[in-house]
């Protein structure tokens, strides 16, 4: 019986300084334009500092804030320490899925570009550093199979997924009906990235059930904690959990890291 082949580091190609240079400065650029062009922390901190002209969008900001700070700009940070990582890649593109679903569903395909731009910078740094695709292939299912650990984590994105599809699709309605309050940065609408990023949530608990690390969970568990904190804070506003949507989204991200942590311990 032959063994199946898997890459190793003798494997690999080798890859000068320059191509890793180039590799890192590519995702620094990426990180400049999900924080800096796209806005990202300043609108995640809109509930903190509440600037009178925000006074009705604090929702539709951290939503915005938490998937261009956190969810994609933690992963891309760890792209530009190691370019060659699986991990950051995998969630830097379940990002890019999730907002590629919204852009379809709400039919404002104008969201389909800073998609495009995070496909095209794992692309980029991936090409640079010469990773095999199927270095990504096989980050995939790496855990022992019935491992209780990764089991919590693939129920925990499971229970969420009929909340995160009913929560997309009203966000999609409100980008279509132009529903108040309208939120745009860089010419792009709030309302998709809203339900993008409760997919980007779910998604990325999955992918840390399939692959067992811990970073998707941790930053989507923690995503999901702060959005559910401002939805019971700012109950009347459109776009939340309210009260108890949003105290459910705390206990349920809290739960997401505490798996998350175990299964990091284990690795």
């Amino acid at each position: 019986m032959i063994a199946p082949m898997t890459t190793t580091s003798a494997a690999r190609p080798a890859v000068g300084r320059a191509r890793v240079a180039a590799a890192r400065a590519l995702a620094v650029l990426g990180l400049l334009v999900w924080w800096i062009g796209l806005m990202g922390p300043i609108d995640l901190t809109v509930p903190i500092f509440q600037p009178p002209m925000f006074e009705d969008a604090y929702l539709v900001e951290t939503g915005w804030g938490l998937l261009y700070t956190v969810l994609l700009g933690v992963p891309t940070i760890a792209l530009a320490i190691r370019p060659r990582a699986a991990g950051p890649a995998l969630q830097v593109l379940t990002c890019a899925g999730a907002i590629v679903l919204a852009a379809l569903v709400s039919t404002d395909l104008g969201q389909l570009v800073p998609a495009g731009l995070a496909v095209a910078l794992v692309a980029g740094v991936r090409a640079l550093v010469r990773a095999a695709p199927g270095e990504l292939r096989d980050a995939v299912g790496r855990p022992a199979r019935g491992d209780r650990r990764t089991t919590a984590l693939a129920a925990l994105a499971v229970i969420a997924v009929v909340p995160t599809l009913v929560h997309l699709v009203d966000m999609a309605q409100a980008y279509r009906e132009d529903r108040y309050p309208v939120d745009i940065t860089q010419f792009l609408n709030h309302w998709p990235i809203q339900g993008a990023f409760a997919v980007a949530v779910v998604g990325l608990v999955a992918l840390a059930a399939v692959t067992g690390r811990r970073t998707p969970a941790v930053t989507a568990g923690v995503s999901a904690a702060w959005f559910g904190v401002v939805s019971v804070l700012f109950a009347d506003q459109a776009g939340g959990f309210g009260r108890v949507g949003g105290a459910v989204a705390v206990v349920w991200g809290v739960a997401v890291v505490a798996a998350a942590w175990a299964t990091g311990r284990a690795r």
